[in-house]
């Protein structure tokens, strides 16, 4: 390491800073000069800002590099060195000026919290001040692809785009800048991966801007208004690494409970006890499987009193215990403000202020505006007050009604709202500054509602959210919230992509609302929507993709079943349903891998297959797990599409021309029937999956009613041989592997289950054929030869 001279002019090193990953051929030069060797990371500089940053590439060979391009600190030129650097093995130090004169100490710090292949880049006022404008700006290869930043509907490589960090509802009728329409985001998210093997997140809640080389100018550039500045860089190089590092710092999800995911039946409104009874009894007269009825909004006699609208829904702790006796769980909708005004849109509700209002108010639980006056805010359902989180006693006030509500029956709620357009830049009680509250507030609001559940609950509830910011993912399932009924840019293909987006950002477990919420006139971007085009045929693509999405939820504004839209579309349904139900084993194994290291279950074809060009072109398929490959028909009218097929494997057709196998490294037009989403599982797959007859997923001893079959330890384990092992690690110390043994191969299991099919799916000499064996644990060492 050079010393001297050389050592003095690299005084702001904090500032330009290298990272060099050292699983790779590195130049000399670059470990000569390295300011900090430690682990993957190592920090190099050139001169005062002069920086560039080195990852290990994906496959080997040489390096990417990243340089700094340009600093900013409140618009004015990059700040001065002020002392020499302080050295020690795991961090360096130095003080900077800005043009102002304001100083600042600046850290380096390698392996955060332990993580190797992480760095953090902080620099803190020295003395408290007005909030800084900062701007980085870092070169961008002809070849890097940028994915994250929350759950985009408007693209998933983010390339050529400039997209703020502000959660928002998509539909929210203000003056926001009409520059960023289109890139609204529920869950917004300053957390970015390139293609090449890097990965960048801002740990601030502040709103913030990425533009990622929207002019061609070969760089990104970073804006944020902000007290400090925390940077963190995260080495590769494979995406999954990335994602596994940024999600030990922002929270990763629980393992939710089983009943999850079996399907969700919603409307937007059940309009009395008997709306809501139909929805148990018809699905299961219909043989759909599900284990959960959402109440949305309205239920309660004021917009938020916590309170059971009785008028609509007579004696509704009945009501709940009738779901359970029939093998649902029951979410209740929620949203954290309480109001002076109410839209009385039910029979039962009153129009003016709640009764909860004046106590709150006097015990300062709302956020206040700037003249230190509780803050009203005009939302959908009125004119109230926002629950300030910060607020210890308003924290507790509101877990508490939660509590109640669960003690009434309630598993779960569906957090709505909370996005910036509802938690204004307010006066917040623990001095938070409003700012930084606008991405920040969905965070508490979900935190102190799945701390209500799991005290109450023990894990077995659930949060089901829309808002997002970084850190949510750890308190809640969020769903993608209110898309168009249709095929439009804006409807069913967009929500495709929000959910590869979501999973690039570390939101691991999601959903969306079968058949597409907005059904009703609504002005959106591309105009005046009728609520027209919600028909059997999108109905059915749209079933299709929910059953093969980590959660399956009907939900729609025009208040339909599946019964609704005739007989084509409910055969659909009972067989997706069917199939989502099944899968169980699969996707509960998904959820536990995501919540030990941050890998969504859904999976982009970039995050999967990261080194193949084309999987970088897909928009419209992706896997589920390792294993399954999805295909959703977004096309009015279609009835075949192109598949992109991942090299390195082969795959087999899992319904439509059951048993045909695909090479990878290819892409091929396969049929796609208006009854059958393309499908494909890979060979050399093994997926536990439950019989088809299992109407729910709570457990037997809640279930009173007559006819309704709960899990009882059946498996069908299906697989597909490969030339390879195969290994399947699932809850409840399920394992299976399928291993290469003298003459065939031999499947082993072990953990739980009872009895077991096991389903072999074989090709020979182009002849698809269907394989049954018995397996009944404890004999045979738990093993059976399969062929």
């Amino acid at each position: 390491m050079r010393k001297g001279a050389g050592w003095q002019r690299a005084a702001c090193a904090a500032l330009v800073i290298a990272v060099l990953c050292f699983a790779f051929p590195r130049p000399a030069r670059a470990i000569d000069e390295a300011l900090l060797n430690k682990d993957l990371i190592a920090v190099f500089y050139e001169d005062c800002l002069d920086m560039r940053l080195a990852f290990e590439p994906i496959g080997g060979g040489v390096p990417v590099w990243v340089s700094i391009k340009d600093v900013r600190l409140d618009g004015a030129a990059p700040p001065r060195c002020s002392q020499p650097l302080q050295e020690s093995s795991d961090e360096v130090s130095a003080l900077i000026e800005t043009a102002s004169g304001r100083m600042l100490q600046a850290r380096v710090i390698m392996n955060p919290d332990g993580v190797q292949g992480a760095m953090l880049l902080e620099i803190t006022p020295g003395k408290k001040g007005p909030p800084i404008d900062w701007e980085f700006s870092f070169s961008v290869h002809e070849k890097d692809h940028f994915y994250g930043f929350g759950e985009k509907f408007n693209a998933l490589d983010m390339r050529g785009r400039v997209t703020r960090i502000l959660n928002k509802d998509k539909h929210a009728g203000d003056s926001d800048d009409p520059a960023f329409f289109d890139d609204r985001s529920y869950k917004a998210v300053p957390f970015f991966m390139s293609s090449r093997g890097y990965g960048v997140w801002l740990d601030d809640p502040a709103v913030s801007y990425f533009d990622m080389d929207s002019k061609g100018q070969g760089k990104w550039t970073l804006h944020v208004k902000s007290e400090r500045l925390r940077l963190y860089f995260f080495a590769g190089p494979r995406l999954a690494d990335i994602l596994a590092r940024y999600t030990h710092f922002s929270g990763r999800p629980p393992l939710w409970p089983a009943w999850v995911f079996a399907p969700w039946k919603s409307r937007d409104v059940h309009m009395d006890r008997t709306a809501f009874e139909e929805d148990i009894f018809r699905q299961r007269e219909l043989d759909i499987p599900g284990s959960v009825i959402v109440i949305d909004s309205p239920w309660e006699t004021c917009y938020n009193d916590f309170r059971f609208n009785e008028k609509q829904f007579k004696n509704p702790e009945q009501m709940l215990q009738l779901a359970h006796d029939n093998g649902y769980k029951v979410v209740l909708w929620i949203t954290p403000m309480v109001n002076t005004v109410n839209i009385m849109d039910m029979i039962g509700i009153g129009a003016g202020q709640c009764r909860n209002f004046d106590p709150i108010e006097k015990n300062s639980g709302f956020v206040l505006d700037d003249s230190g006056h509780t803050a009203l805010v005009d939302w959908w359902k009125g004119r109230g007050a926002m629950i300030d989180f910060t607020n210890p006693n308003a924290a507790s006030y509101w877990t508490g009604k939660i509590k109640d509500l669960i003690a009434m029956g309630a598993d779960g709620f569906k957090v709505d709202d909370g996005e910036s357009q509802f938690a204004i830049k307010g006066v917040y009680h623990d001095g938070s500054p409003g700012y930084s509250m606008q991405n920040y507030y969905a965070v508490l609001y979900h935190k102190f509602t799945y701390q209500a559940i799991e005290e109450s609950l023990k894990g077995d509830g659930v949060v089901f959210a829309r808002a997002g910011a970084a850190g949510t993912q750890q308190y809640g399932i969020p769903w993608a919230g209110d898309n168009f009924a249709d095929f439009s840019s804006l409807g069913l293909p967009s929500v495709v992509i929000a959910g590869q987006s979501a999973a690039m950002s570390g939101y691991s477990v999601w959903g969306h609302d079968i058949g597409g919420y907005i059904t009703r006139p609504h002005r959106g971007l591309e105009g005046e929507y009728t609520g027209e085009r919600q028909t059997l045929e999108l109905f059915m693509r749209w079933t299709q993709f929910g059953a093969l999405s980590p959660v399956m939820q009907m939900h729609t504004t025009s208040n339909k079943g599946a019964w609704d839209f005739g007989l084509d579309a409910l055969s659909n349904y009972i067989k997706y349903a069917k199939l989502h139900t099944q899968l169980y084993p699969y996707l509960h194994a998904l959820n536990l891998e995501a919540s030990r290291t941050g890998m969504p279950m859904m999976r982009p074809l970039p995050l999967a297959y990261q080194n193949q060009a084309q999987a970088h072109e897909q928009r419209y398929e992706y896997l589920l797990g390792p294993d399954l490959l999805a295909a959703p028909v977004v096309t009015e009218g279609a009835l075949a599409r192109d598949v992109y097929f991942p090299a390195g494997e082969a795959w087999v057709d899992f319904y439509h021309e059951y048993g045909k196998e695909y090479e990878g490294g290819s892409v091929q037009t396969v049929p796609a029937p208006l009854d059958e989403m393309p499908l494909f599982a890979r060979k050399g797959a093994v997926i536990p999956m439950l019989p088809s007859d299992v109407d729910t997923l709570v457990s037997a001893d809640m279930i009173k009613g007559q006819g309704v079959t709960p899990m009882d330890g059946r498996l069908e384990i299906h697989t597909w041989p490969g030339e390879r092992d195969s290994l399947f690690s699932g809850v409840n110390d399920l394992a299976i592997s399928i291993n290469n043994t003298e003459g065939g191969k031999d499947l082993c299991v072990s953990g739980w289950l009872s009895k077991a099919s096991i389903i072999v799916h074989r090709t020979i000499d182009g002849d698809a054929r269907t394989e049954y064996k018995d397996f009944v644990p404890g004999q045979n060492n738990n093993c059976v030869r399969i062929y």
